[in-house]
């Protein structure tokens, strides 16, 4: 089969997908183990929500374990010892640790090097903030991570709300995460209230407000109105995705909402209108249509050989051919025009590559 040119590659993924900028793991010395073999995961992105994960030796944070995060902005940035842009990455970091971590973000810097090799770099290059590591690579297999530095932004709720790369993270992407964070971290809570973080974390806001219950009251805590305060803001976030027409969102939101709150009188409410939404043939229609593009979209910033290409551009004409929405017509254009531009280069480079072999010659 014949390859597809770095040419190709580089002009889909530019158009189809946000490139990072950075060192590809695969820069990494071969002395280094590589993390553990990859088990079947979910993959997250941008209005997802952070599953329960496990950072390993956790240093330079008051946070005993990563649920102790929750309820606080987290910037997760993926770095490596080896990583020469993530050198330059750190001062940065470091920056918006002191602006904003009075205010609830913290940085969390993740690598799955051992603490030996990677506790000297950080002590060399003067990190600030916390970090810790992710020894089975289940955080960069969640984030898909290709090139680092590579970064996510988690809001207060849990919710991925930006990923890229963190040089290029906008202040009012922070403001935006750092909204209904907890003004006392859970570090701070009673030890027997803790717990209540992980049920939080989990989006378990049911069994959150029973364990809630059970706890003694004390000045500057109250525990039920702290969970009552977290389902709110996430149920009119739910219906704000849907007024915006941004379904794919809403149903991922709503469904782990359902789930959280099955028990409680939102939790039924919630129930009633999603089902409201699917019976509704237009907005299925409309979630059809989002997710084959968002598929379509991720294939062509993986593809390697020209023959897939030539594949997958007939299936993205086609795609266009079915009359999509209205908001997912210009993306499909994009995209076909980058096949083709891709195609057409990929041609060239064979076509001079078999007069290069003819003649003796190079191709210039």
């Amino acid at each position: 089969m014949r390859r597809l040119p770095a040419t190709l590659s580089f002009l889909i993924a530019s158009i189809a997908a946000t490139p990072l900028l950075g060192q590809a793991p695969s820069e990494q010395p071969q002395s280094e183990p590589a993390p553990a073999p990859a088990s079947p995961l979910p993959t997250l992105e941008v209005g997802d929500m952070l599953p329960p994960v496990v950072v390993e030796d956790l240093s330079q944070a008051k946070a005993g374990s990563f649920s102790e995060f929750y309820g606080r902005a987290v910037l997760l940035e993926f770095f490596a010892t080896w990583c020469g842009p993530c050198v330059l990455s750190v001062p940065h970091l470091n920056e918006l640790q002191e602006k904003y971590g009075a205010r609830g973000l913290s940085v969390v810097a993740v690598t799955t090097e051992s603490a030996k090799k990677t506790l000297p770099w950080i002590e060399k290059n003067k990190v600030e903030y916390a970090w810790g590591r992710d020894t089975s690579g289940e955080l960069h297999r969640l984030f898909q991570v290709k090139s680092i530095p590579s970064a996510a932004l988690i809001d207060s709720f849990g919710m991925v709300q930006w990923i890229g790369d963190p040089r290029r993270l906008r202040e009012d992407t922070i403001e935006s995460a750092l909204k209904e964070a907890f003004a006392q971290p859970v570090w701070e809570w009673p030890e027997d209230a803790r717990p209540l973080a992980q049920l939080l974390e989990k989006g378990a806001f049911a069994a959150a407000l029973q364990e809630a219950a059970k706890l003694p009251a004390r000045e500057g805590f109250d525990f039920p109105t702290l969970v009552r305060g977290r389902i709110a803001p996430l149920v009119t976030k739910f219906e704000g995705l849907v007024e915006r027409m941004e379904y794919t969102d809403a149903f991922r939101l709503g469904e782990l909402l359902e789930k959280g709150l099955s028990t409680l009188p939102e939790g039924e409410k919630l129930a009633a209108r999603l089902s409201e939404l699917r019976a509704d043939r237009e907005i299925m229609r409309h979630v059809t249509a989002e997710t084959r593009m968002v598929e379509l979209e991720a294939r062509a910033s993986a593809l390697r050989k020209t023959a897939d290409a030539e594949l997958l551009r007939g299936e993205v004409a086609a795609f266009l051919e079915s009359k999509p929405s209205s908001k997912f017509e210009p993306r499909a254009k994009i995209l076909l025009d980058a096949l083709d531009r891709g195609l057409e280069k990929a041609k060239k480079a064979a076509e001079a590559e078999k007069a290069g072999g003819k003649t003796g010659k190079k191709p210039q």
